[in-house]
Formats: C-alpha cells, sequence, structure tokens
C-alpha cells in the first residue's frame, strides 16, 4: 500500500476511535446526571463510575468522583461520602472542588449528629464569605447543645453583612436555650419509686401514670395475697414479677423525661431553622463541577 495512504487510513481510524470515545464519556455523563436528578443514585454512581474507567487520561477523576460522592450523599450514604469528599478536598487542585468537598463533607458530618466533627471541618475552609461560614458554625454550636459558644461565633458577624438578621435571630434564640421547659430526669425516677406512676405524671404522661400506677398495685395486691394465704411458691414469684415491674416504673419515668427533654430541644431547633433557614450546604455546594472535554446536560 502507498505509504501516504497507509497514513491516511491511520489519522482517519485515530480520529474516529477518540470521537466514539468522547461520544461514550459524553453518553455516560448526560446518563448518569439524568438518573441523578431522577433520584436514581445508585445506578448514577455506576455511570461515574464507567465514565471514570472511560478517563484514560485521569484529569477528571475528582470532578468525577464528586459526582459520585454527592450521589452517596443524596442518597442518605453518609459514609462513603464522607470518605469520598475527604479524599477529594486532599488530591483536588481545583480551589472551588476542593471548597465543594469540604463543605459537603461538613455536611456530612452534620447529617450523622457528629457536630463537633462539622464545626473542625468547617474551620478549616478557606472561606470566601467569613460571615457565612460564622453563622453555620455558630448553628452547629446551638444544635449542640452549646449557646454560649454559639453566642460567641455568631457575634463576629459583621453588622453591614446579609447574614446579620440570621446572626441575630439565633443569638436571642440562643439565649433562651437554657429556659427550655426541660424536666429532670432525677425527680422523675425519684417521684416513681415512692409512688409509681407519679414520674409519669411529672412529664405529663398521664394515661402512662394510671397504667403504671394500677399494674404495680395489682402486682403488689396479688404477692400479698398470695403469702397470706401461705402459697409461697406464688408469691415468691409475683415478688419477682413485681420487682420487675416496679423497676421498669422508675426506669420509664427517667427516660421519659430524656426522650421529653429532646423532643423539646429537637423542635425548638426546628422551629429555629425554619425561621432564619441556616444549612451546612447549598445549592451551589451541591453543584458540579464541570467535567473537561465532556459535554454534560441532558
Amino acid at each position: 500500500m502507498n505509504p501516504f495512504i497507509k497514513t491516511c487510513v491511520c489519522m482517519i481510524l485515530l480520529i474516529t476511535n477518540v470521537s466514539l470515545g468522547e461520544d461514550e464519556k459524553s453518553s455516560a455523563l448526560k446518563f448518569g446526571d439524568y438518573l441523578h436528578y431522577e433520584g436514581d443514585y445508585y445506578r448514577a454512581i455506576t455511570e461515574y463510575k464507567r465514565l471514570i474507567f472511560l478517563d484514560h487520561a485521569n484529569e477528571n477523576r475528582s470532578a468525577i468522583r464528586q459526582r459520585i460522592a454527592m450521589s452517596y450523599f443524596r442518597g442518605h450514604k453518609y459514609e462513603p461520602a464522607k470518605q469520598i469528599f475527604r479524599e477529594i478536598s486532599l488530591e483536588a487542585k481545583n480551589r472551588s472542588l476542593i471548597k465543594k468537598s469540604m463543605t459537603m463533607l461538613a455536611a456530612c458530618y452534620y447529617e450523622t449528629g457528629d457536630y463537633e466533627m462539622t464545626v473542625s471541618t468547617l474551620e478549616n475552609i478557606a472561606p470566601d464569605d467569613k460571615d457565612a461560614l460564622s453563622l453555620k458554625i455558630g448553628w452547629c454550636h446551638l444544635v449542640n447543645g452549646n449557646p454560649k459558644e454559639a453566642i460567641d461565633t455568631l457575634s463576629k458577624v459583621h453588622d453591614t453583612s446579609k447574614q446579620k438578621t440570621e446572626s441575630v435571630i439565633l443569638i436571642q434564640k440562643a439565649e433562651h436555650y437554657d429556659e427550655l421547659p426541660e424536666k429532670s430526669p432525677a425527680t422523675a425516677g425519684t417521684l416513681s419509686a415512692f409512688l409509681p406512676g407519679a414520674g409519669q405524671a411529672y412529664n405529663g404522661k398521664y394515661r402512662d401514670a394510671l397504667t403504671s400506677f394500677i399494674l404495680n398495685g395489682l402486682f403488689l395486691w396479688g404477692t400479698i395475697e398470695a403469702f397470706e394465704n401461705d402459697e409461697n411458691v406464688a408469691g415468691a414469684f409475683g415478688a419477682i414479677i413485681s420487682s420487675g415491674w416496679y423497676a421498669g416504673n422508675v426506669y420509664n419515668a427517667a427516660s421519659g423525661s430524656h426522650k421529653r427533654n429532646r423532643d423539646v430541644r429537637k423542635q425548638f431547633l426546628y422551629r429555629v431553622k425554619v425561621t432564619c433557614g441556616v444549612s451546612i450546604a447549598d445549592e451551589e455546594d451541591m453543584s458540579f463541577v464541570p467535567i473537561l472535554g465532556v459535554k454534560a446536560g441532558f
């Protein structure tokens, strides 16, 4: 074959192969994004992993993995999301991608209830808006039951900041955090120890109080009756059952106070969050970074 013709054929095959490869990448990205926005996160992850396989140059690895991590996050699989966001924040060179990954890592910690790690992660972010970051950190302190730290942090928001209104509201709420109408577990347990059901009544659970009082009274009455009729075996069995119900009554009263207090704090924080609209990660933080050389959209 003529060397010139041979060279032309090789060039055409090479260009065609590259074009097909790029089309396959674009197809995987578009379909992955489509599945992600449709809420089919785990199939989206499969498409994004296929895109990593096709990205032989490895130039888009971090950007593609951000999509995988976001799919895990939106699918409420926070542990694998945390791992990937942490790795991206260490390996990526794009400043915007590093910031997004650090913010989303903090959001993962927040969703799993690890507020101390949320604060620690947020504090390591180089922010474009320090006031917005202070608002997030102050909110985390409040959620974690540290109103004083929340007030100290929120006080750093500048008067001219667009977050000033929210910070003032949060400070006002934090000042009243310790005044929430909570019940003492020790008091509830002690009351039920003296009179079964009294602790439940103290917690506002009047039906539980009546049930506890009647059941403990019946078991005690049955035990006494058995011993008075010289039915010692039945009396001993009744005493064991009565002791168990009595101890359970005390435990139930104390744990009921803990649960009530958690519910009071949860409702309080929910109302504050609705009023201020605080979130660890906003839509900008959750947005995808572009994949170089690959057409997105669907």
